[in-house]
């Protein structure tokens, strides 16, 4: 009788591990950008033409893809985006900011970052040189010792919320670090092999490597397929449109909404009851108390007993 229970059990176990799993293949990927990587205030000792956060940026977006857990924004596609809206990014960016550009480029998470260290802190002599070979070159130094030291936050560009903090440091030593005679610069040259072959191309995306990894992909396919946060508009105020959700329905302030018309149509053919949505226009959240916020309105239209979905 124990060893019916124990194979009734272990079956049961089985089962539940292959519906998870099946579960988890049948979700969609969330789908997430890569922003630059802030590098400002850092001693230049590499030289000119190099920029080590887009370098981290690029090699973290190419780990973030083969690892096939998410959908990720081609970087091409988000410069093309910041250009034609006038949009940069500079140092620390705003909450509302990340919200515009990630509605913009089609993004649920962002992933942003800033080098907090990337210094020589170690040199037996000779003279700075560069890495080898086509753009990039110079002549070889002895001994220097690097310490790259990163922090990287991933954003949900619905609220605005900090879904995960992550960080990355470490060192390498080696005989040439120093980027003297870097030029022609590309986007896809850090990419190229020719630059992961180097000391700098292997420290960097290494820490890529390794903040990849760390991106929980479960978590944020979870929060991907939450339930829709679903209201009404109650009144309208001048510009405010004032809603009937708020925190205890888990509205923050900066969310964005769409205003949706729903219809009910009866089908000739079935007799069925069809729900047809038509979109009237777009929302952000300006104020939020405990059952009611107030937004303003960002395109479109808005009328008093029309339906808003949270994006």
């Amino acid at each position: 009788m124990r060893r019916l229970i124990a194979i009734c059990a272990a079956i049961t176990g089985l089962v539940t591990l292959v519906s998870g799993a099946t579960m988890a293949a049948n979700a969609p990927l969330p789908r997430i950008a890569v922003l630059n990587f802030d590098s400002e205030g850092l001693t230049s000792w590499w030289g000119p033409n190099f920029d080590p956060g887009a370098a981290l940026s690029a090699l973290l977006t190419d780990q973030l893809v083969n690892s096939n857990n998410f959908q990720v924004v081609d970087r091409s596609h988000i410069d093309a985006i910041m250009q034609e809206k006038n949009l940069t990014v500079n140092g620390d960016i705003s909450p509302a900011t990340e919200m515009e550009i990630g509605h913009l480029i089609g993004a649920r998470y962002f992933i942003v970052g800033r080098i907090v260290q990337f210094d020589k802190t170690g040199q037996n002599g000779g003279a700075i040189g560069g890495l080898m070979g086509g753009v990039l070159g110079g002549s070889g130094v002895s001994g220097e010792k690097v310490t790259l030291n990163v922090a990287m936050h991933v954003i949900d560009v619905n609220t605005g919320a900090i879904v995960q903090a992550v960080g990355d440091e470490r060192s390498h030593v080696s005989t040439s670090f120093a980027l003297a005679g870097f030029s022609g610069y590309t986007g896809a040259v850090y990419e190229s092999q020719q630059f992961l072959s180097t000391s700098m191309g292997k420290l960097i995306n290494e820490s890529a490597q390794n903040l990849a990894s760390k991106v929980d992909a479960q978590k944020l396919a979870s929060t991907s397929s939450a339930p829709t946060i679903t209201g009404k508009i109650i009144e309208l105020d001048g510009d405010s449109v004032i809603l009937n959700i708020g925190s205890e329905q888990g509205v923050q302030p900066e969310m964005f909404f769409n205003v949706v018309s729903v219809k009910y149509i009866r089908d000739p053919d079935s007799g069925k009851t069809l729900e047809s949505t038509i979109n009237k226009g777009e929302l952000q959240i300006v104020s939020v108390d405990a059952h009611t916020s107030v937004a303003k309105r960002v395109s479109g239209s808005a009328a008093k007993g029309l339906t808003v979905q949270g994006q």
